[in-house]
């Protein structure tokens, strides 16, 4: 018998030759398609995708086809973040360079176009003013809502007799500001309280290294301020934050160490406040810090405290914590006594579940610390689940330090030990990094199974 064949046999069918095709352009797309395929985008989600990309990808977009030319002066996203290491001897040059850079991206921004986020970070001062107060009349224009100057010399704070000056009569034009942080920037009294009550949307204010803020005020019901950061403003007195109703967060770190008087801070019915992280470093640092605080401990959740350059004193009053959920303490990796700072916490915010300690070790010549003194009386916490230690250097005070915490707390979870210091020590140390991490594998038989146990 002869067999039949079809006339198809061993050849694809109609549909397999689709599905054959569809896989072959998934493989080796042809690029003139896929760029057709971009260009038939609408408009608007062309400007949606550019808004995503940094400013310098951004605008090298403008080389993809003469579609595209365009499309980058839509953005809402112009960061212009420079190289803060410039050469000392280059400067002015750079400078002019960086100057030229962004009044070009300016220039060419589509009038049409709003901006969300403006932000400027180069080594730019007070001689630069004219320049700067262009840019920042430009960003009002397009309804800017997040502006961010950040003037460092060199990658390091600023020389303050040369630091640029906020000017007053541009507040009057940020009316759509949600966030304002100003690092290098000289802002007065005057100034702020102003932004606050003229600026009836911004949310966050950030102000750090300013040497003419010596006073503030937060007042009034009214104010959308939510976050408040004051950092390294040394000569700032007194600041007084009341009725300030949609409060979250709020840092400061404006006293320099053992100055006095101390700086005056005064909180009144802050009803949202439940983020603090206060630096008085005083004396009588605890003292201060919960007598400010004492309007709304009831129901912070999150507190910082630095207690490095503090002794133990049995006379602070700590208050209960009822509400708090994560402590974060500044510790002297060195001091004897440091479970006595921490012991006081586990026995007054019982529902406590995480504990940041951030470990600094100050003396260098000590040889090995003395071990540590522990209270008479040992807490057992139950809501503690996770503890975190920075600056871990391998000392047996440190693991003494941990085996306590783990004693204590009944629930305990997780434990992440990192040998590096904290990134937020103005000045770090890398003397005990190798040291904390032989130990770690020592340190790591100690630990129970049955709590996750992260080196890092």
């Amino acid at each position: 018998m002869v067999e039949k064949h079809s006339i198809n046999e061993g050849c694809p069918s109609i549909e397999n030759k689709i599905k054959i095709r569809k896989k072959e352009c998934i493989i080796n797309p042809d690029p003139e398609e896929e760029e057709d395929r971009f260009s038939r985008l609408p408009e608007d989600i062309l400007v949606r995708i550019v808004c995503l990309l940094p400013l310098k990808d951004a605008v090298a977009t403008s080389v993809l086809s003469k579609q595209w030319e365009s499309i980058w002066t839509w953005t809402n996203n112009l960061d212009f973040d420079g190289d803060q290491s410039i050469d000392r001897y280059q400067q002015r040059n750079e400078r002019l360079n960086f100057i030229k850079l962004v009044n070009n991206v300016i220039e060419k921004h589509n009038h049409k176009a709003e901006l969300e986020r403006f932000r400027v970070c180069f080594d730019l001062s007070g001689r630069n003013s004219s320049s700067i107060i262009k840019w920042i009349r430009f960003a009002t224009r397009k309804r800017v809502r997040v502006l961010e100057l950040k003037f460092f010399e060199c990658g390091c704070p600023r020389n303050t007799t040369s630091s640029f000056v906020f000017p007053s009569k541009i507040i009057k034009h940020l009316k759509f500001l949600k966030v304002l942080s100003l690092v290098c920037v000289h802002v007065s009294q005057e100034v702020l309280e102003s932004l606050l009550s003229k600026c009836p949307l911004l949310e966050r204010l950030e102000v750090v290294h300013s040497d003419t803020l010596i006073n503030l005020r937060v007042r009034g019901p009214s104010l959308a301020l939510k976050h408040l950061k004051l950092k390294y403003c040394f000569n700032v007195k007194s600041i007084e934050i009341c009725d300030a109703i949609n409060m979250v967060s709020f840092y400061c770190d404006c006293h320099e160490p053992l100055k006095d008087p101390p700086l005056r801070l005064v909180l009144r019915n802050v009803p949202k406040l439940a983020n603090v992280d206060i630096s008085l470093c005083n004396v009588n640092y605890l003292h201060h810090a919960f007598a400010a605080l004492s309007c709304c401990v009831s129901y912070l959740q999150i507190l910082q405290l630095h207690l490095a350059a503090q002794r133990y004193k049995d006379d602070v009053p700590y208050p209960m914590l009822p509400n708090l959920k994560e402590l974060k303490l500044f510790l002297d990796g060195f001091d004897d006594l440091i479970l006595f700072h921490i012991h006081p916490f586990l026995l007054k915010a019982p529902n406590l579940q995480r504990l940041v300690l951030k470990l600094r070790h100050w003396y260098l010549d000590i040889v090995e610390p003395a071990a540590c003194r522990k209270p008479a009386k040992k807490p057992h916490h139950y809501c503690l689940k996770e503890v975190e230690v920075t600056g871990y250097s391998g000392f047996p005070s440190d693991d003494e330090l941990i085996l306590y915490l783990i004693e204590s707390a009944v629930s305990l979870e997780k434990i992440i030990v990192n040998t590096c210091e904290s990134e937020e020590w103005p000045v770090q140390s890398t003397m005990f990094e190798g040291q904390g991490r032989d130990a770690l594998r020592h340190m790591k038989e100690k630990i129970p199974t049955t709590i996750e146990f992260i080196c890092l």
